[in-house]
């Protein structure tokens, strides 16, 4: 099975279910709080290079250029992450009629991610945020690190867009980065963690169904 034929099962799933499950969930949690974790001091450029970061302007200037030609429409299904959304070409046809908006981009990181937040996630007022990030972090990020950036970037999508659902994709087992995969099980963790700290914000357990 391809890999996205097995993300357009798991996340349609996941967008069908009852809110209320989110909720029960919740309530089971005890030690659930509001914010996971504390990002006020969070500069991304603790995290990555300052002279690299804009390794993908070309992209994202190419994303604002489309944007312009045909402004995308509101309540849309927005993708955004690294190559393993960059490459699912048919994602609009996969997920019709839903409006969809891809913008994956290079081999991108969260702190990329980040840093371009203004031009391809809040231009825009989606329904719904899916994210898949943390697998190219893993090269220069600890877990911990990944979990930090993923924090402040779904905290300030909430305080930006209080009625957007945000989906973390988890990192997906890959025998090119056998080395990762203690690494890719904490990352997960992690995001998981986070998702269970909002009802806006869920967790899509690739790595479970793939292995």
């Amino acid at each position: 099975m391809e890999l996205k034929l097995l993300f357009f099962i798991l996340i349609s799933i996941h967008l069908g279910c009852n809110s209320q499950t989110k909720e029960i969930e919740k309530a089971q949690n005890t030690n659930s709080t509001e914010f996971f974790c504390d990002t006020t001091d969070f500069d991304i450029f603790n995290f990555f290079d300052k002279s690299k970061i804009d390794r993908y302007c070309n992209e994202i200037e190419r994303f604002k250029r489309l944007d312009e030609m045909n402004p995308p429409s509101d309540s849309a299904v927005l993708f955004v992450g690294s190559s393993t959304i960059r490459q699912w070409r048919d994602i609009e046809n996969n997920f019709a009629p839903m409006p969809v908006i891809n913008r994956g981009f290079g081999g991108s990181t969260f702190p990329e991610l980040i840093f371009y937040a203004e031009d391809i996630i809040f231009s825009y007022n989606p329904k719904i945020i899916v994210i898949y990030e943390g697998d190219n972090d893993q090269y220069f990020l600890s877990p911990y690190e990944i979990k930090l950036c993923a924090c402040y970037l779904t905290m300030k999508i909430l305080q930006i867009l209080p009625n957007t659902d945000i989906y973390l994709i988890s990192v997906k087992p890959s025998p090119a980065r056998k080395e990762k995969i203690k690494s890719s099980i904490i990352t997960n963790d992690y995001l998981r963690q986070i998702s269970e700290n909002s009802e806006k914000i869920h967790y899509i357990d690739t790595w479970s169904a793939m292995i």
